[in-house]
Parts: C-alpha cells; structure tokens; sequence
C-alpha cells in the first residue's frame, strides 16, 4: 500500500521537472503530448512506437475504469445481473464520448473539478462510516492479518514504482496539464500540491480498503468479493439513501477519469491532424476517432470474467 501510494505521486514529481523542460525543447512549435516532442527529438519511427505504446496503455486504463463503473454498480445495489453490468458500462462509455467529443479537453478540466469535491465527500462519508458505525468494527489480530510486512510485499512496492512512474509518463493525460499550465512555477505547484495529495488520498483509501479485508477475508481470498473494491464494504452498513449518493459520486470520479483518458488518446493524433492538407474536419476526425477507440473498450469492459488488477497490471508493463 506504501510502495503504491509513492508510486501514484512520483510521476507528479518528476513531471514537474520534466515538463518545463521538454516543453521548452518542443517551443515554438504547437504539440500537444509527448508523442509530438519524440517526433521532433528523434524523428517519425520513435513517434510512432512511443505513441503506439502509450494508445495501448490508456486504451487497457479506459477498459479498466468502464469495468469498474460496471462492478461498482453490481456491489453496491447487490444486482449480480450480467445485464444490468452492462448497460451501467454502455451507459457510462456512451455518456462521456458524448461531451467529450462535443467539448474537448475543457470539459475534463470540468469534470476533474467536480471529481475533487466527490473525493472529498467520499473521504468524509467514509470517514463517518468506519468511525461511527459498529459493523465497521475490527479487532486488532483482524487488521494485523489485512497489513501484514513482508519481504514480497517490498518487492511488490518496488516493481510497483517502476511500473506506475512508466506507464504514468506515456500517459498523455499528463502532458496534456503540462502544455495547459499558464508558466512553468504554476506547473510546478500544481504537481507538487498533487503530488501530495495524491499520496494523502491513496493511503487513506488503501487503510480502508485493509479495514474492509479484515471485516471478511474469505469472501476476498475466495474471490467472492472483488479485492479492489474491498474499501465499499464499510459503507454497506450505511442505509439506501446513502448507497445512492455513494453511487452518484462514484459515476463523477469515473467519468472525469475516463473523459481524461478519452482526451488524451486524442492528443496522440492531434498535432497530425492539424497538418493533413484534406477537407475533412480535424475535429471531425478527432471525434471520430475517440467513438473508434471507445467501442471496443466498452464492448471488453461488459465482460464479466474481466479482472480490473490484472488489466492494470498488463497496462502498467506494456510501459
């Protein structure tokens, strides 16, 4: 849990050295992601395996948060209904290519607004729950099993640093936030401050995620529970009402990531576009690009043998 908290906000960091940097070296040209500064650095052939590298990564990242939406749904409301799963991901997928075909990159700048007050309601729900309600109640030798130190669990956090500061860096989300900053010192603080954040909001998930295990670690070794998700089952004690709103919240953090990810598949394309001598639209050509990209990571999401950890784990060692 430690190894994955450093390694979700080590790329903030290193991007905020690399960023004033490789932006620099690709001025006064107009690009849009880092593909476009390897084209410019050393030539077509690395554009082209360094952006095909970086599709394949978000492209298993989208397919990997569309089937979680679907998950979530299923846990939550307890409709174990292939069915139902589905139309939750089509509904989701068909949903965020709309705007963001419509509205572009401003409406993930949109959407991640509105994904930072979900975590913070979630956190404070959260936090009430597992504080207040006396089914959320564990033992110590009941935590101890869910956190326990061990030499594979060192190397894990290690492999898991190399793996997420790569696949962050051929995330073109990130680029996208670099060639929007306003200066370099704003771009700096941001990831800094995200840096930090980040770290903060992933340890206070992972803790609750642990305390989740504890409370039942046969349903999740068994494979019964999904594992990822194990930080819900402390608000299965809270009423309906509640399990409305902690869906509501989980549709705003799942669509912000995946419009951004819609987004930054995009931008591989988008410095090509504007230079093609066609009658086309380059917007035209962009939208449809991101409906061609989405159709298939829908239609793999609706599966329900997917394994979400297995996805991240083929997404983070394509890098």
């Amino acid at each position: 849990m430690i190894g994955y908290s450093l390694g979700c906000a080590a790329p903030a960091l290193l991007i905020m050295f690399l960023g004033p940097r490789i932006k620099q070296a690709t001025e006064p040209e107009k690009v849009y992601s880092a593909s476009d500064f390897t084209k410019l650095r050393y030539g077509r052939i690395m554009n082209v395996v360094s952006g095909g590298v970086a599709l394949f990564n978000m492209f298993i990242f989208l397919t990997s948060e569309l089937t979680s939406i679907g998950n979530i749904f299923s846990q939550m409301t307890s409709f174990w209904i292939t069915s139902y799963r589905v139309s939750v991901t089509v509904s989701m997928g068909a949903f965020t290519i709309f705007y963001t075909a419509l509205a572009g990159y401003p409406a993930s700048m949109i959407s991640d607004r509105i994904q930072a007050v979900s975590i913070i309601l979630f956190i404070i729900m959260l936090l009430i729950a597992t504080c207040v309600l006396p089914a959320n109640k564990v033992t110590w030798k009941q935590f101890d099993k869910a956190s326990n130190w061990t030499t594979g669990g060192l190397e894990t956090a290690i492999i898991i640093n190399i793996g997420l500061v790569s696949s962050a860096l051929f995330d073109q989300s990130n680029w996208q936030r670099v060639y929007a900053a306003d200066s370099d010192n704003s771009l700096r603080r941001g990831y800094f401050g995200g840096a930090i954040l980040v770290f903060l909001v992933m340890m206070y998930f992972g803790i609750l995620g642990m305390l989740g295990y504890a409370k039942d670690p046969a349903a999740y070794d068994s494979y019964y529970k999904y594992a990822y998700m194990s930080f819900f089952d402390t608000l299965e004690p809270l009423k309906n009402g509640w399990h409305i709103v902690v869906l509501l919240l989980a549709c705003s953090l799942s669509a912000s990531t995946i419009d951004t990810l819609q987004n930054a598949i995009t931008s591989v394309f988008s410095h090509d576009f504007m230079r093609l001598r066609v009658t086309w639209d380059p917007l035209f050509i962009a939208r449809f690009i991101v409906i061609a990209i989405n159709v298939p990571a829908i239609y793999i999401a609706t599966n329900d043998k997917l394994n979400i950890l297995q996805l991240f784990a083929i997404g983070t060692l394509s890098t």
